[in-house]
């Protein structure tokens, strides 16, 4: 890997972005956040419907609280929460990929790295042999050790924000079921945003799923067989350790990506059909 890459890695993990207590307070603020935001979000939906005229006193002046509340909390903190999210796991997922891309080129790249002279053609072939083992044994011990750093940053996030996670998946699955029941010709901004914020978070995993996938298939084809023996054993604890795929989960209970935010729909719009039957 690259001196820049290297730079960059210790200098984000020596930041205090990654300590546990920095990570649980915006874990904690963004579970109350996710929690206000959400019921600020269902009550401006419930009550703004029931305050009419709309544009009288008092009516006016609380619908105009509340919509505050809920620009303030759903927007400003949980977005800040969110582009905080994206930053590392999109970091994660970029660092799997160029590992994936050092992996496939790995052994493409081996006759950059050995000297060319010698006394004899024996002599010569000992110690390309022996440069290159020592030039691929190097790259994937640094290899192994980023691979390791990002597990180990995308347990420390799961450890510190599932639980936030949950609340907000859960509450952006009633202000779903909310908006559709008083109509999306009332709510169809408030569901845009709902959709946006359950959407980023499931494209978030799909992705990081999806590097995981890629980065399996550079260390099959690494071209591992041409390596040596201390090598291969290398190579086979990346891949069992490969093998675990990060993923981005809601408390344990729902890995977030494609097929779970297709589940959390079909889930709410049978809620509302079924609610909504039993309204009429």
């Amino acid at each position: 890997m690259s001196t820049f890459t290297r730079y960059l890695w210790h200098g984000l993990c020596s930041s205090d972005v990654w300590k546990p207590k920095t990570l649980q307070r915006q874990a904690l603020s963004s579970l109350w956040g996710c929690v206000a935001s959400q019921v600020l979000h269902i009550s401006c939906i419930l009550k703004c419907l029931g305050l009419e005229p709309l544009y009288e006193s008092p009516n006016y002046e609380i619908a105009m609280f509340l919509k505050a509340g809920a620009v303030f909390f759903s927007g400003y903190m949980v977005a800040s929460i969110k582009a905080l999210n994206l930053i590392l796991y999109g970091y994660t997922e970029a660092h799997l990929l160029a590992m994936a891309k050092e992996l496939r080129g790995l052994w493409n790249d081996r006759n950059q790295f050995f000297p060319r002279k010698g006394k004899n053609k024996k002599d010569i072939f000992k110690i390309q042999e022996r440069s290159i083992n020592k030039y691929i044994t190097q790259q994937l011990r640094d290899i192994a050790q980023l691979h390791i750093k990002n597990k180990d940053l995308i347990n420390l996030l799961e450890a510190n924000v599932r639980s936030a996670r949950v609340v907000d998946i859960t509450s952006i699955t009633f202000a779903v079921i909310a908006e559709l029941l008083a109509g999306l010709n009332n709510t169809f901004l408030q569901a845009n945003f709902t959709m946006v914020a359950l959407f980023i978070d499931c494209v978030v995993g799909q992705k990081i799923i999806d590097a995981n996938e890629v980065f399996i298939k550079a260390i099959y084809g690494s071209k591992w067989e041409n390596f040596d023996t201390s090598n291969k054993k290398t190579v086979l604890l990346i891949l069992m350790n490969a093998q675990r795929v990060m993923r981005i989960s809601a408390g344990g209970f729902m890995d977030l990506s494609f097929v779970s935010f297709a589940t959390v729909i079909r889930f709410t719009y049978s809620t509302y059909t079924t609610l909504k039957s039993a309204i009429k």
